[in-house]
């Protein structure tokens, strides 16, 4: 479980690797490049933006999802031992429960600390979200296991005799709500992977009943996904779209060409100054409620099985726990049941596909969770798994080491590109231009030292640009460590504001550019 687990610490995709630059941990304002899934959490967030300018606000609103959803499943270990030791009929087991209640809890507290705390990131904060939803709803629901005769009770029979199955009931869904307004997309992520793996142990007249209730479920958040996302027409989501991307990457895209093939409009445009330089700040409360009605185009058949794909290249040691716990599933289980088991593969393999349709999807943090819920699977599945325990916990180091030693790599190669880039400012005397005011490059989240395009590259050789955000002392406060000091007190470093008009006089002035942000569609 730790193994399996822990190779989310160490996710080396761009969300992970730029979070401590994107969310405000420095600065104590956070990066714009978020698409929440309901205007109220952008309204929410800008009125904590103005009610508490503080640092950090932005990661401790994420800390409170993170230690809520802890709270909960710490809250079902202590019940589940509890009731565990109630019920055994063992004599020297009632010994053990202050014990195993302390164990339990301290355990998956380590778990949880080292995992999820150290990486305050909306997906993550969704999911975890979302899992103590779900083991809340599904906690007090009879498994296969509980009683040896089949289930005669009714549904509404099964929920009265048990009283404090409403609290879960209404703690879960809360939950899951929450779950749903912080990230849509990784909400279904976890409850793709974690209801048919519990509704497969559940007893036949309940899966029925809570399978519909999550399709219902879902429909509803569905439904309030698509009513807040109506009014925005499909040229204008897509318009939206690239200008985000494009900002984003920095002002030398904002070229007529890349405009025009972007299909963006002078309206998109004027609305990004609005957004992006507000009275010279980089975050103001209008740009989060405006950034929470933002939409993701989904993607293509062929667009949709190249992500899976990659994905699956990429999660391999994960892909391969999957395969083994399915085979020894189908080797050790009863002829009935293998059906069950070819089913449950069947439809995992069509959700996911389903959800490679969206361009937010969290394959990065699902696939750990498959490859952790697989070796739950093989642990609680009562067949002879004695051939298959030491090739699982192998596989699972496996993918540990190979996600430490690809975190290394592009931590590795982050390090030389900037030492790369460095060792160059420091041999060559060129004028160094800093356009202050851009938002962070995708081009290397360790570093915003990259080369200009290839027009400007023609007309300024061996320059650099430099794109920081809007704070005066930023570059001090990122370079001091990692830049000579005589680099910053070297009198060729000029400052350029980032406003659409100021970058448009710096490239007409300094490279005899032109760029012309007025086009029609």
């Amino acid at each position: 479980m730790v193994l399996a687990t822990t190779s989310l610490t160490f996710e080396t995709n761009d969300d992970v690797v730029s979070f401590f630059q994107t969310s405000g941990y420095l600065t104590g304002k956070p990066d714009g490049r978020l698409i929440f899934s309901h205007r109220w959490v952008g309204e929410i967030l800008a009125w904590l933006y103005g009610a508490l300018p503080g640092p950090n606000w932005y990661v401790w609103y994420l800390y409170a999802a993170l230690v809520l959803s802890n709270v909960l499943i710490t809250k079902l270990l202590v019940e589940n031992n509890t009731q565990a030791a109630v019920t055994s009929k063992g004599k020297y087991w009632k010994l053990l429960p202050p014990i195993a209640i302390l164990s339990a809890t301290i355990l998956w507290n380590l778990l949880f600390f080292c995992t999820a705390l150290l990486r305050p990131q909306f997906t993550i904060a969704a999911m975890w979200l979302g899992a103590a939803g779900w083991f809340w709803l599904f906690c007090k629901l009879p498994f296969r296991d509980d009683l040896e005769k089949s289930l005669t009770k009714s549904v509404m029979s099964w929920l009265r005799q048990d009283k404090s199955l409403f609290k879960h009931f209404f703690i879960g869904i809360g939950a899951l709500l929450v779950s749903a307004l912080v990230r849509w997309q990784a909400f279904v992520g976890i409850s793709i992977l974690l209801v048919p793996v519990l509704g497969y142990y559940m007893k036949a007249p309940m899966r029925r009943f809570w399978f519909g209730f999550a399709g219902i479920v879902g429909l509803l958040l569905y439904l309030n996904e698509h009513l807040n996302q109506q009014n925005q027409p499909l040229e204008t989501s897509i318009a939206y779209q690239m200008a985000i991307d494009a900002v984003v990457n920095g002002p030398n895209n904002l070229d007529s060409i890349t405009i025009k093939n972007k299909q963006f409009t002078a309206n998109d445009l004027n609305l990004l100054q609005g957004w992006f330089w507000v009275d010279k700040t980089v975050f103001s409360p209008k740009k989060i409620i405006h950034l929470s009605e933002g939409i993701r185009q989904w993607r293509t058949p062929n667009q949709s099985l190249h992500h899976l794909m990659s994905s699956v290249y990429y999660n391999w040691p994960h892909v391969l726990v999957w395969l083994l716990v399915g085979l020894g599933l189908w080797k050790y289980s009863v002829k009935y049941q293998r059906k069950q088991v070819l089913w449950v593969g069947l439809w995992l393999c069509l959700l996911l596909g389903a959800l490679a349709m969206t361009s937010r999807t969290p394959f990065h943090v699902l696939f750990p969770f498959v490859a952790l819920l697989a070796a739950a699977v093989s642990i609680v599945h009562k067949t002879d798994w004695t051939k298959l325990r030491w090739p699982l916990v192998i596989l699972l180091g496996t993918s540990q080491m190979y996600a430490l030693y690809h975190c290394h790599l592009k931590n590795s190669a982050y390090t030389a590109a900037y030492q790369r880039n460095v060792t160059h400012l420091k041999q060559n005397s060129t004028k160094l231009y800093v356009v202050r005011g851009a938002a962070f490059p995708y081009e290397g989240s360790f570093s915003w030292w990259y080369k200009p395009q290839e027009q400007l590259h023609n007309l300024l050789p061996t320059g650099y640009l430099i794109h920081t955000p809007l704070y005066n002392d930023i570059l001090r406060q990122w370079n001091i460590d990692n830049l000579a000091p005589a680099l910053l007190q070297r009198n060729d470093i000029q400052l350029v504001d980032a406003p659409m008009e100021a970058l448009q006089r710096f490239y007409l002035e300094k490279y005899q550019l032109k760029v012309d942000l007025n086009l029609k569609k």
